[in-house]
């Protein structure tokens, strides 16, 4: 590469016509990806960007190519986004984390990709499983609140067996609780 002279940015342009039949498939499947997807050099510039990660990111894709990433998102420069970002391209690795950018409000769940001429990063907002998992979470702790309260145990099925099948799964009973039944009699008063 020339010094000095940027890569060619690649963003629903057509590419030259001798590059056409070949670059005209990969960048369709490239732009059909739902997640968001960057592809860096060397020097942290974006070389590629799909619809999909303009979007997320909230801005023009025209915005993002040719320029540091770090000079349009400043305030990742000193985030988990930067170390994380470091770190797969140092160490060679898949680095795969979840990271909260507040100028946009939005949690991005990130799988980073190092190649030999920079870094792929797979991206999508988990804004909303997150939600999912914490209500569960929060329901899970009331319920067994509850349980606790009232005096109440629980039963517990390990399904360990790769089967759903309960009667093939180790079945628990909780420390908790109380068993405290009473069986009717034929005849009207319970048997105690």
């Amino acid at each position: 590469m020339l010094a000095g002279r940027q890569p060619r940015a690649q963003i629903g342009q057509k590419p030259p016509a001798r590059e056409s039949g070949w670059h005209r498939p990969r960048l369709a499947a490239l732009e059909s990806i739902q997640d968001g997807l960057i592809v860096l050099d060397k020097h942290w510039r974006c070389t590629y960007v799909n619809k999909a990660a303009a979007e997320l990111l909230a801005t023009a894709p025209e915005r993002l190519i040719g320029r540091v990433v770090w000079a349009v998102f400043p305030e990742a420069r000193q985030s988990r986004f930067h170390e994380e970002f470091v770190r797969a391209v140092e160490q060679k690795t898949v680095v795969e984390f979840e990271e909260y950018y507040e100028p946009l409000h939005r949690w991005y769940g990130c799988r980073c990709y190092p190649t030999d001429k920079g870094l792929t990063v797979l991206f999508a907002d988990v804004a909303e499983r997150r939600h999912t998992e914490e209500t569960l979470k929060r329901s899970e702790m009331v319920l067994a609140q509850a349980g606790k309260m009232a005096n109440l145990g629980a039963w517990d099925i390990e399904f360990t067996n790769g089967t759903e099948d309960i009667s093939r799964n180790p079945l628990h009973w909780s420390a908790e609780g109380r068993v405290n039944c009473t069986r009717p009699r034929v005849g009207g008063s319970p048997d105690r």
